[in-house]
């Protein structure tokens, strides 16, 4: 007979099968730190990462996965993504036998206005090792040793969204990052055109010319990975100007489930918990960045934080969270899944919280604005490329 767990669970199931279902976000909304904005209004207004190709040189995007662990599927699935969004030809899956350390995978995407140079930094495998000592907690039905009854909908989130999940952050925030972050600043370094002397020196052969514009990309966790990385990254003697060339290329910085606020508590200063939000990793991060520009003149530094409201794990940026007069911020709102609501009980309403966190990159709209931006890129809106990409990545955090 079935138990009174999975009685209710049922239950609550039907009522939200029944009831009525909406994506409140389903059509992004935009602000720029502060009061939500139409989105006409130039505050709001954004270049995607394509807005720089150019036929006479390439353009180089960097892009990190967040918490959960992830592989090449991962790789394959954003790869074919960005090549929809630009209208590139699309190639075979790529299939390379994963090792227990972390790894790039760099490629052309060859489009009609330029080439799109693609490094995918997978760091996942670093913490598989540590993550498996939590495999005595997950059900016996998935092979595992946890024999105790535990609601179906729980056991699903437990194991992914905690034990898979949460469990990278909690990695990232204790000493076991060390090895996670100097493979960061390698991963840096070479998307920088150098290469990583001892743990934090960054050399170069000589200087890049012609210049070469570059992008961050970021999912969840991976934003304060990248952030810290980057700011841990040093000149090699002799080469400081050319080093603040190189950092300075970076003008746009596109963040999905944005979780820095929350992240930024594991090394707090006394001034951060006092409101001081110069301190945060971003801010610092963007700060950094405006002072290796400081010899040339360039448009603000971009930042492109996408949130589902409904996401227990990321954060929205407010307008104080960046202090800097340099930086142009906008926050997309958008809704990843359905959300349900028990018929006349508005307050049993819900967004399958796995979703809402690990699907910004099977979101058409979020892989269409981050490509064009917004309103579009030339004659061709973020509208009319979300209708042509679609992503093959299962729903949720792995399951």
């Amino acid at each position: 007979m079935m138990n009174m767990s999975r009685l209710t669970l049922v239950a609550v199931a039907g009522a939200l099968l029944l009831g009525a279902c909406s994506k409140p976000y389903g059509t992004p909304s935009f602000d720029a730190g502060q009061a939500e904005l139409p989105a006409s209004n130039p505050a709001v207004q954004f270049d995607g990462f394509a807005s720089q190709l150019t036929t006479q040189r390439s353009t180089k995007v960097f892009w990190t996965h967040g918490m959960c662990t992830q592989g090449w599927g991962w790789i394959n699935n954003t790869e074919n993504l960005i090549r929809a969004s630009l209208r590139a030809a699309a190639v075979a899956p790529t299939s390379t036998p994963e090792t227990g350390n972390s790894y790039t995978w760099t490629t052309p995407i060859r489009t009609p206005d330029g080439t799109l140079e693609t490094t995918f930094y997978v760091w996942s495998p670093l913490t598989q090792g540590l993550k498996k000592t939590l495999n005595f907690d997950n059900a016996t039905g998935w092979g595992a040793g946890f024999r105790y009854d535990r609601a179906p909908l729980n056991e699903v989130l437990k194991r992914s969204l905690l034990n898979d999940c949460l469990a990278d952050a909690v990695v990232v925030s204790g000493p076991n990052r060390t090895e996670i972050y100097q493979q960061t600043r390698k991963s840096l370094c070479e998307f920088l055109g150098g290469r990583l002397a001892g743990t934090t020196e960054c050399k170069f052969s000589g200087p890049e010319t012609p210049a070469i514009p570059r992008v961050l990309v970021a999912e969840s966790l991976g934003s304060k990975i990248i952030a810290d990385a980057v700011l841990d990254l040093t000149a090699a003697s002799g080469q400081e100007d050319e080093f603040s060339r190189r950092l300075s290329s970076i003008r746009q910085i596109f963040l999905l489930a944005n979780q820095l606020p929350l992240l930024d508590l594991a090394d707090a200063s006394a001034a951060f918990a006092a409101g001081d939000s110069s301190t945060s990793a971003l801010s610092r991060l963007v700060k950094r960045l405006e002072e290796s520009n400081r010899t040339q003149t360039g448009d603000p530094i971009q930042v492109v934080a996408f949130t589902d409201p409904n996401d227990l794990l990321s954060y929205r940026l407010s307008e104080k969270y960046l202090d800097s007069d340099k930086t142009d911020l906008i926050n997309v709102m958008v809704s990843n899944d359905w959300t349900y609501t028990v018929p006349f009980v508005e307050t049993l309403s819900l967004e399958r919280p796995d979703a809402a966190h690990c699907d910004y990159q099977r979101n058409n709209t979020v892989m269409a604005l981050a490509a064009v931006g917004n309103p579009g890129r030339g004659q061709e809106t973020w509208q009319d490329v979300e209708k042509r990409i679609q992503s093959t990545q299962k729903k949720g955090c792995g399951f």
